[in-house]
């Protein structure tokens, strides 16, 4: 077993070894922050965030079409160019922090586009981790809608 796994699986048996009561305490308390963060956050506190969500989404648009495969339709130049921007958008939102639930799903959204991005430009299929980290992203997007 790797060093990786091994201390993977050691987390894994420490996180159960927790009490129900001490983590439902934790994430009462994690839900009461959030909600007053992102009520006492102002309209446009995430003006920043949003503006490089929308940089990254017309990107990613312009990269990998609907059919998920990375477009052709590009020259060498300009996919450089484009995939430039796509990492420079991405690194931005990573950067800025979510004050509001319009930034936190944009974040999520940036996430989601990435690492499909990655997993399906692979061609060799999800392993389940991919599968359930996309299957997390997509379920959180459906809830911040």
């Amino acid at each position: 077993m790797s060093k990786a796994v091994s201390e993977a699986t050691t987390g894994a048996d420490a996180r159960r070894s927790q009490t129900r009561r001490g983590l439902l305490g934790a994430a009462m308390m994690a839900g009461a922050a959030a909600a007053t963060v992102a009520s006492a956050a102002p309209a446009d506190a995430d003006a920043e965030l949003i503006t490089a969500h929308a940089t990254f989404i017309a990107s990613h648009a312009r990269l990998w079409p609907s059919d998920g495969r990375m477009t052709t339709g590009l020259t060498d130049d300009e996919c450089g160019a484009e995939t430039d921007r796509w990492y420079a958008a991405m690194d931005r939102v990573t950067e800025l922090p979510a004050h509001t639930a319009e930034g936190r799903r944009a974040k999520i959204e940036v996430a989601y586009a990435a690492m499909a991005a990655t997993v399906y430009s692979n061609g060799d299929g999800l392993e389940r981790e991919e599968q359930c980290a996309l299957d997390v992203l997509a379920s959180l997007l459906g809830s911040a809608a």
